[in-house]
């Protein structure tokens, strides 16, 4: 049972990390301190944790699944971070936080097609 309660744990700490990560790059990257700024912050701010949130969140998965979406995740971060703060930035920088969500969810669709044949596999003995 001690198992269950560290990959749990794991699970959370992984995703309180990331959403403090990026709630911080969209704050600092966004202007806060324009009240209509927060309307649009929120719904950016669900759909860029999604992608690692919702996996994290599921019960019926283990550590390869947590393993490869943390691994998701520090990758996104670094792409998020070079992306809206590298020196070479453009007028469309913004758009990652619109189209990177949804390459993650292919990489976690990904994830979880290795997770579910390697399942297939030991239980057919390949």
């Amino acid at each position: 049972m001690r198992f269950a309660g560290t990959l749990g744990n794991t699970r959370l700490a992984l995703l309180a990390c990331y959403a403090l990560a990026i709630a911080i790059l969209q704050l600092m990257v966004g202007s806060p301190q324009n009240p209509s700024w927060w309307l649009a912050f929120l719904p950016f701010f669900a759909w860029t944790i999604a992608p690692i949130a919702v996996p994290l969140a599921g019960r019926g998965t283990g550590w390869f699944v947590t393993i490869g979406v943390g691994l998701l995740a520090a990758i996104s971060l670094y792409l998020y971070g070079t992306t809206m703060l590298g020196s070479d930035q453009s007028s469309t920088a913004a758009l990652i936080f619109i189209f990177l969500p949804l390459y993650l969810w292919v990489g976690v669709a990904f994830v979880f097609l290795i997770d579910w044949l390697s399942r297939v596999g030991k239980h057919n003995g390949v």
